[in-house]
């Protein structure tokens, strides 16, 4: 579920809406703010932000997670590169 604040702004006596704080924003609901650059994978939740190759794509939704070059799906041993 998206969860969004609200914050209201008073300007001349006018309640105004403002746009949520884009540090709130928890799209995959893994509990890892996207518009931070902290999730990795801001699409799909992994709370734990696991990311085996190091690039820029958490495991959750990276297709090749060692970096080996063999997709996940084909890779006998996929959290580990030194394994062909």
């Amino acid at each position: 579920m998206k969860t969004l604040f609200l914050s209201l702004v008073l300007i001349a006596g006018f309640a105004v809406a403002s746009p949520p704080s884009a540090l709130a924003v928890d799209y995959d609901g893994d509990g890892v703010v996207e518009d931070d650059c902290l999730d990795n994978c801001p699409n799909v939740a992994n709370p734990g932000q696991l990311n085996t190759d190091g690039d820029s794509e958490g495991d959750a939704c990276d297709n090749d997670d060692d970096g080996d070059g063999i997709p996940d799906t084909q890779d006998p041993a996929p959290l580990d590169s030194s394994i062909p």
